[in-house]
Parts: C-alpha cells; sequence; structure tokens
C-alpha cells in the first residue's frame, strides 16, 4: 500500500525488527533477527537421569555421539543394546518430529544428523534432540545448517562445562543465538550449502589423500637417501 510505496521510495525508514537478544554477537541485515533455539524449537534430553540403562546383548540400538559417523550417517550396528523398557520410556518422554535432528554434546561437540522418524532406536544424554516447533516458519535443515556452524559451535565452545571432557550443558543449547530471516531466505541459504557442501567436502577428501601420498613419497624418499648413505659409508 501507501506506507510500503514510501518505504521503497527511502521516504519513510522502515520499522527495525526487535530481536529478541540482548547481546547480539553482530548487526544482522533488515528482516533478521536474533532468537534464541528456545523460542524456536523444543531441545529434549533423551536420557536426563543421565544414568546408564541396562545394556543387553540382543536389543535396541542404543546410539550415542560416537554413532555420528562420516559427514551425514548414523551408525546404528555398532554400538550398545538396550531393552524395549528404554525406548517406552524415551518415546514417552519425547516425540521425533518432522525435522527433528541430533546434535552431539558430549565430546565431539557439534555433529547434527536428522532423525529417522521410526522409532526403532534409542538415545545416549550425549545427543540431545532439537525440533523446530513450526517447520513452516523455521527451516530445519536451515536450522541444523546454523547449529553446527562455527557461530553458533563458539558459543557452545564458550558453554563447555567439564574440564575433561567436553560437555555441553543444556541450558547452553537452549539459549543459542541464532540469526533468522525469512523463511524464504532461509530455503535459499540452506539449499545453496546442500550444494556447496558436498563439493568443498570432496575438495577436501582429495587433499587429505593427497597430502597423505606426499608423506608416503617423503617417507621412501628420506630411507631411500638413508640407505645410500650408508651403503656409501660401507663402501668407504
Amino acid at each position: 500500500g501507501q506506507k510500503q510505496r514510501l518505504y521503497e521510495e527511502g521516504k519513510v525508514s522502515k520499522p527495525k525488527s526487535k530481536s529478541a537478544v540482548k547481546d547480539e554477537p553482530f548487526t544482522l541485515p533488515e528482516d533478521w533477527t536474533w532468537v534464541r533455539l528456545c523460542r524456536i524449537a523444543k531441545v529434549d534430553d533423551p536420557n536426563p537421569s543421565h544414568r546408564m540403562p541396562e545394556y543387553v546383548k540382543e536389543g535396541i540400538p542404543f546410539i550415542s555421539a560416537e554413532s555420528l559417523v562420516g559427514r551425514d550417517s548414523i551408525d546404528f550396528s555398532s554400538g550398545k543394546k538396550v531393552k524395549q523398557s528404554t525406548l517406552s520410556e524415551q518415546i514417552e518422554r519425547f516425540s521425533i518430529l518432522p525435522g527433528s535432528f541430533a546434535l552431539s554434546r558430549i565430546g565431539t561437540i557439534g555433529k547434527t544428523r536428522f532423525l529417522p522418524r521410526e522409532r526403532t532406536y534409542c538415545m545416549s544424554h550425549s545427543l540431545c534432540v532439537i525440533s523446530p516447533y513450526s517447520p513452516n516458519s523455521v527451516s530445519p535443515d536451515y536450522l541444523r545448517r546454523v547449529v553446527s556452524s562455527g557461530l553458533v559451535l563458539e558459543q557452545a565452545v564458550e558453554g563447555t562445562q567439564s574440564i575433561g571432557v567436553p560437555d555441553l550443558g543444556m541450558g547452553v543449547i537452549r539459549s543459542f543465538k541464532i540469526p533468522l530471516p525469512s523463511k524464504e531466505e532461509q530455503e535459499r541459504i540452506a539449499d545453496i550449502l546442500d550444494h556447496v557442501v558436498p563439493l568443498c567436502d570432496s575438495l577436501e577428501d582429495q587433499l587429505l589423500q593427497q597430502n597423505a601420498v606426499g608423506d608416503r613419497l617423503l617417507s621412501e624418499s628420506l630411507l631411500t637417501a638413508g640407505q645410500e648413505r650408508e651403503t656409501l659409508l660401507v663402501g668407504q
């Protein structure tokens, strides 16, 4: 209407969106806002007592931070197994919704994986479950990318509680400062990252392979040079 036309002509300044965060890490573009994670997503501790369940030889897979393997996989086969009663308790305690993902919070901090909706597994307290309240307004893909980004992981390092094994408290996670644009912008950013990140991962793998080959060639060259020197010394 008329107000929008005045905005576009620069005659009236747009009101700034009110941030839900007091200490903003930096100034965001217009139409973005800072929000606490707990305002836009439910954050569940799968095992709030932090007591280890009873393990069994044959049972329900019990995944932990160590189960988040590779670039984007969950290993359900190699970990411990628990009783059906443990699964029933977790099903009653929290839900796995469309867009729910796990975040590793003990040991290796910051790994994320989308979780299967079918409840055929249990989860350790070394993971937490993050579920956007409204996937229609908050893109799960975008939120997962942000939560595992350097921006948020810096907040995680500041909130680490343990001197030994890193241990990120649930209160710190719920208080993460999240930069939030419009849903359309979230989806655009997530789509770009879905294309760019695999390329970066592939380049990283190639560099690691080249470095490994270079290290092997260097070791072989040094070994050969050492053997030749020993031969010359013996010949004298």
